[in-house]
């Protein structure tokens, strides 16, 4: 969570190596000042930071700010802005396979559980389970089965209220 501490500004600079940090404060300085659009170009130019090094951390950021960025608008909450989401943060889900990271890879599911994203949440603990399994990682394989059941209660009460919150079909 230090990572995301540094990126979201609350502690340090925490930027060194981490092009993407500086943007997505200036991001949270734009979106505290309530000026939407500078919040947005600072999340571009951060997302940009992002896509060069192969860091899930950089994606699970940048995926976590353009969510911030959704909260603030005055309006309500676009589903488009859950897709982008869901990708960043299924993005993140490669990398943290790529290098075997049980750690990235309970992070991003906890992250798509909140978007009541189900199969990535699952696709995600189990490569997570996996790479713990074949690294002997006790610890690790614990963490997965801990997370698991709470995620998908996470995962069914936000589809649940998301289908409360959609128009009938008539």
């Amino acid at each position: 969570m230090d990572e995301m501490r540094d990126a979201r500004g609350n502690e340090g600079d925490g930027s060194e190596g981490q092009p993407w940090v500086a943007p997505l404060q200036r991001m949270n300085a734009a979106l505290a000042g309530r000026d939407g659009l500078s919040a947005e170009l600072a999340w571009h130019e951060g997302y940009g930071a992002a896509l060069r090094p192969e860091s899930w951390e950089a994606m699970l950021a940048v995926g976590d700010a353009y969510r911030r960025i959704d909260a603030s608008a005055d309006d309500v909450a676009d589903d488009g802005a859950d897709v982008l989401a869901s990708q960043l943060y299924r993005s993140a889900l490669a990398r943290a396979r790529r290098q075997e990271s049980v750690e990235g890879l309970l992070r991003v599911a906890e992250r798509l559980a909140t978007l009541g994203d189900r199969a990535g949440m699952k696709q995600s603990l189990k490569i997570a389970d996996h790479i713990a399994e074949q690294e002997q990682d006790m610890m690790g394989r614990f963490r997965v089965r801990t997370l698991k059941a709470r995620l998908a209660g996470i995962a069914e009460r936000v589809v649940a209220a998301r289908e409360r919150l959609a128009p009938s079909a008539a």
